[in-house]
C-alpha cells in the first residue's frame, strides 16, 4: 500500500472503522479515494454504501475496474477482488493514471501482490 500512497502523491490519510463509515466519510466530502485490496469485507457490508455512492455519481469497482458482484447463490459472501471507492469518475481516472504512470502497474497488479503477501502470512 505504500508503493500505491507514494504514486498517488497522497495528501492525507484518515483511519476509519468500518465499511459503511469508510463511505459515510467520503460522502461527507472528508475523503476523495479508498483502496482495500485485502480479503474481508463481506458483500452486505458494502451494499447499501455501494448504491449511496452511486447515488452521488461515485464509483465503486473491483481492483479489476469491474463492479461488485452480488451473488445469492455464492457459498461464500467475502469480497475477493479488492474494493475500490471514488468519490466521482475524475477523480477514479485521475488515480488510476497516476498510479499505471508512476508505477508501471495497475490495482489489478497490487491487488494479486497483496493476496500472495496474505497466503504466505497465513502460512
Amino acid at each position: 500500500m505504500n508503493q500505491i500512497f507514494k504514486a498517488l502523491n497522497v495528501v492525507h490519510t484518515a483511519r476509519v472503522a468500518g465499511a459503511g463509515n469508510k463511505i459515510v466519510h467520503m460522502l461527507d466530502q472528508k475523503s476523495d479515494f479508498y483502496v482495500n485490496l485485502v480479503p474481508g469485507f463481506k458483500f452486505w457490508d458494502l451494499c447499501a454504501g455501494e448504491a449511496l455512492m452511486q447515488s452521488m455519481m461515485g464509483v465503486v469497482c473491483d481492483a479489476n475496474h469491474k463492479p461488485l458482484e452480488y451473488d445469492h447463490t455464492a457459498d461464500d459472501f467475502t469480497i475477493r477482488q479488492g474494493i475500490v471507492i471514488s468519490k466521482n469518475k475524475k477523480v477514479f481516472d485521475t488515480a488510476t493514471e497516476r498510479l499505471a504512470k508512476e508505477t508501471g502497474h495497475d490495482l489489478s497488479y497490487f491487488h494479486e501482490k497483496t493476496l500472495g503477501e496474505v497466503a504466505e502470512y497465513k502460512r
